[in-house]
């Protein structure tokens, strides 16, 4: 199981039968189960006002909006408060890279996807904007604008000479990557980091896209 919490102690746990369940506090049963993805999720992460979920599964990443909609007899509350009509739970928004950029970096590493968990960018009185994870020597990162906006397919990327087991925002920004190699840690600028094309157009299976 993987777990995240919200600032009023909102608890998601997400398994690796791919079902997340939302608890408005531990000890008791969930208020909502969402269903089943058919993959494991190897990481959670959940904005600190508990509206949006970001599940980390192996090749990639699915962002949740647990407000419940007009259309549900519970509108207006939170997954974790309330339940969602049976036929009526939100529908995920899944964010993958490209096909040409996976076998660019399968062909470049001689190792299958495999993101690291994915977080938001957080701190007191901060709004979640960004979206960061990496896989191998390369760091992705997403903007939430964009992504709301339907632009899914629009990520950043920096390449590094080492593989990253693990990254995350600085608390309190949406710019420093903080960042930890096989044998160092360091911090990046994510106005450093450009298109996913540009990052990697050493490889002839890139291909643009506008």
């Amino acid at each position: 199981l993987t777990l995240a919490t919200t600032e009023k102690g909102y608890v998601a746990v997400g398994s690796e039968k791919g079902d997340i369940r939302l608890y408005d506090r531990l000890g008791v049963n969930a208020k909502s189960a969402l269903p089943s993805i058919g993959d494991p999720i190897v990481g959670i992460d959940v904005s600190s006002d508990g509206r949006w979920l970001l599940a980390t599964c192996k090749t990639y990443l699915l962002l949740i909006d647990v407000l419940i909609g007009s259309e549900n007899k519970n509108a207006g509350s939170l997954g974790f408060e309330k339940y969602f009509d049976k036929d009526k739970k939100p529908k995920p928004i899944r964010l993958a890279i490209r096909a040409e950029h996976a076998r660019y970096i399968t062909e470049s590493t001689g190792k299958a996807i495999s993101f690291t968990v994915a977080h938001f960018n957080t701190g007191v009185n901060t709004k979640e904007s960004s979206i960061v994870t990496s896989c191998g020597p390369y760091i992705i990162s997403w903007s939430l604008k964009q992504i709301l906006q339907g632009k899914t397919r629009s990520y950043t990327v920096k390449e590094y000479q080492a593989p990253i087991v693990a990254d995350n925002f600085k608390y309190g920004s949406d710019s420093d990557v903080i960042y930890a190699s096989t044998n160092d840690v360091r911090m990046l600028d994510r106005k450093r980091m450009v298109s996913a094309n540009r990052a990697l157009k050493g490889s002839s299976v890139v291909k643009k896209y506008e």
